[in-house]
């Protein structure tokens, strides 16, 4: 390979390490053909924490209320499905699940009553709605529709940015 070309391609490398236009999936890794960057990824679910919360939750879903399809999508009868773990892992960057009284201030005004969600923190603090309550319904628990779907949003979020 030609000297000119390994200088070239080192170059387009850095210049794209280093854009100020990159869409990061981490501290580390930069994809300079997106421009939102993404601090974490935030899913909210559409219950409350605690044993009250989550006996809360099954009486409501065995009555048919109100469910929360993000919890159909991350947990199995008893814990965590192993297909969301290896979702999270594969992901390259922070996906952190939060019950309603869990949230911060600042997220708990923007997700408001939007519950269940999953919601994009940009480097600038500001947040975006990635995955809404019809989003995670059409998953209908199903980790690798939820995670297409996913993966579609952080696209679509970047080329919007």
């Amino acid at each position: 390979m030609p000297d000119e070309v390994i200088v070239a391609d080192a170059f387009l490398v850095l210049l794209a390490y280093f854009s100020p236009l990159a869409f990061r999936l981490g501290p580390v890794h930069r994809n300079p053909l997106m421009v939102a960057v993404i601090r974490r990824i935030i899913g909210v679910y559409n219950a409350d924490s605690g044993v009250g919360g989550h006996l809360r939750y099954v009486f409501d879903k065995i009555g048919r209320r109100e469910g929360c399809a993000l919890c159909d999508v991350t947990n199995g009868t008893i814990r965590k499905k192993g297909e969301f773990i290896e979702c999270k892992k594969d992901l390259g960057l922070a996906l952190d699940l939060v019950y309603r009284d869990q949230l911060t201030t600042g997220l708990a005004a923007f997700v408001e009553d939007r519950a269940p969600a999953v919601v994009a923190e940009l480097e600038d603090g500001s947040y975006r709605v990635l995955l809404g309550r019809e989003d995670l319904d059409a998953a209908r628990g199903d980790v690798r529709a939820f995670r297409a779907s996913l993966e579609a949003a952080m696209e679509a979020l970047s080329a919007r940015e």
